[in-house]
């Protein structure tokens, strides 16, 4: 008890309309820790009516589960901004509240990620007719850019991974890489590499590569798109041996036997257009690019890309 009024203690972690699913988990663990999660969640969170007669366990329970929709929603009203509190202020619920924020705010970023993906799949496919000028191309060009140049805070970033010497045949490694803005991937790959590495950080060395050169090419369609991309990819590798030898300026003994191409890695990183970032093996999505994977394994990452069954 005294532990959950030291929480209680503790501000409900703030939400202004930017970052809506950072917000939502930490929201949900905040309300867990106060027993306060259940009213939230449950539509028909129930208040049993008193009899005539109540017993001290009746009063107890009516007055409990009383509390409980009550602090949800002042916790709920406390977290929020004050332009975002009164568009919510007359709902009559927490469960209610909370499902508003989350159509409201999840269906916005999943509108702008979409609409992302649509404008790069437009201005992929565009050329220029035979009767059309080229100031009419151009036009449409700008038409295409200027539309979404309003959208902002899309973030490209990637995941990069391989197996090593999957294949049987001639003992070559697969490579797999996707990209994201934020929403679903749109961008990825699973390709047998050419080369026959000669361990797991040369086979996550090649595979990042490949990563790269996409990355690299995505970001100046976005550019075309007014889509400027400030900061450098961030694409996540889960070999720690790979990223540190594309941050190591000296050829040693284990990457003697790499193809020069390769090292081109440690300069695009220098200039700031690329950054490798380990990640765990668990979090690795395009480990579904590289080799066969347990039903339950498939599924969990298979959702992760944002794919679903129709």
């Amino acid at each position: 008890m005294d532990a959950e009024i030291g929480f209680s203690q503790i501000s409900p972690p703030a939400f202004d309309g930017e970052n809506y699913q950072m917000w939502a988990v930490r929201m949900e663990a905040y309300l867990q820790a106060l027993d306060v999660w259940e009213p939230v969640e449950e539509a028909d969170f129930h208040i049993p009516a008193l009899p005539e007669n109540p017993t001290l366990a009746q009063l107890r329970h009516h007055k409990e589960r009383k509390t409980k929709k009550t602090k949800a929603k002042a916790i709920l009203f406390a977290a929020v901004s004050s332009s975002i509190f009164t568009r919510i202020m007359t709902l009559e619920s927490a469960n209610a509240i909370w499902n508003y924020l989350r159509d409201e705010y999840q269906g916005n970023e999943r509108i702008k990620g979409m609409k992302v993906l649509n404008l790069i799949k437009e201005f992929e496919v565009l050329k220029m007719k035979e009767s059309e000028t080229i100031k009419e191309y151009s036009d449409k060009l700008l038409k295409i850019a200027n539309q979404y140049c309003k959208e902002q805070n899309f973030n490209l970033y990637g995941y990069s991974d391989s197996d090593w010497a999957g294949s049987l045949d001639d003992m070559k490694s697969t490579s797999g890489y996707c990209f994201t803005m934020g929403s679903g991937v749109f961008s990825w790959c699973s390709k047998k590499q050419e080369v026959v590495a000669q361990s797991t950080a040369e086979a996550e060395f090649v595979a990042a590569t490949a990563a790269v050169n996409q990355a690299i090419w995505l970001k100046k369609i976005l550019s075309d798109l007014q889509l400027e991309q400030e900061q450098g990819t961030k694409i996540l590798v889960d070999n720690q041996a790979a990223i540190a030898i594309s941050l190591n300026p000296v050829f040693h003994g284990k990457t003697k036997h790499f193809n020069i191409k390769l090292f081109f890695l440690r300069e695009v990183q220098k200039n700031g257009d690329v950054n490798l970032v380990y990640c765990k093996t668990e979090d690795q999505v395009a480990d579904i690019f590289t080799k066969a994977l347990s039903p339950s394994r498939f599924e969990h990452l298979r959702k992760k890309l944002g794919v679903c069954s129709f």
